[in-house]
This record gives C-alpha cells, sequence and structure tokens, in this order.
C-alpha cells in the first residue's frame, strides 16, 4: 500500500492505475514522476491483476531490479531511456 511505503520510507508514493490495458495504465504512470513499481503479492491481488501486465509488456520502459526469497514482492525501475527492441533479453 502506498501509504504504508511512504510512512517506512518518506517518499512520496501513489497507487498504481486500476486499469487492464497495459498502454493506457502506461500512459498514467508517464503523467507522474514515477520512478518504482512494486507488485506484491497481498491478499488484495490488484498489482498482480493490473500492474504486473504493464512491466511485463514494456520491458522497454520497466527493468526488473529486486525480489523477495518467496518471490511474492516484486520491485521494477523505470528505465532511464527505453532500450532498442535489439538489446531486449528475451
Amino acid at each position: 500500500m502506498p501509504q504504508w511505503v511512504y510512512l517506512r520510507t518518506g517518499l512520496k508514493t501513489i497507487m498504481p492505475p486500476f486499469v487492464a490495458d497495459p498502454a493506457r495504465a502506461q500512459a498514467l504512470l508517464d503523467s507522474v514522476p514515477v520512478r518504482f513499481v512494486v507488485v506484491d503479492g497481498a491478499a488484495v491481488d490488484f498489482t498482480r491483476e493490473y500492474t504486473l501486465p504493464l512491466v511485463e509488456s514494456s520491458r522497454d520502459r520497466w527493468m526488473f531490479v529486486y525480489s523477495n526469497p518467496s518471490e511474492k514482492l516484486q520491485i521494477y525501475e523505470r528505465r532511464r531511456s527505453p532500450v532498442a527492441p535489439e538489446q531486449r533479453r528475451p
């Protein structure tokens, strides 16, 4: 939850967009200065339903940076510039 992250870190946070279309969700994230996206395994699984498809379909814009041992939490960081198609890893 963004509120918890803010209280723990002091960093400004937002709720990820609840939009099924990854392109539209990306456009919404582009409208704010988002640097990281957190996908968690909480009981309410909205980040896996909405945010995970976004980062998986936009590997040129988002880079995987962290996962906890149980892989129920993943953090992705926005790339500074999109990666060219020939530089993408499968």
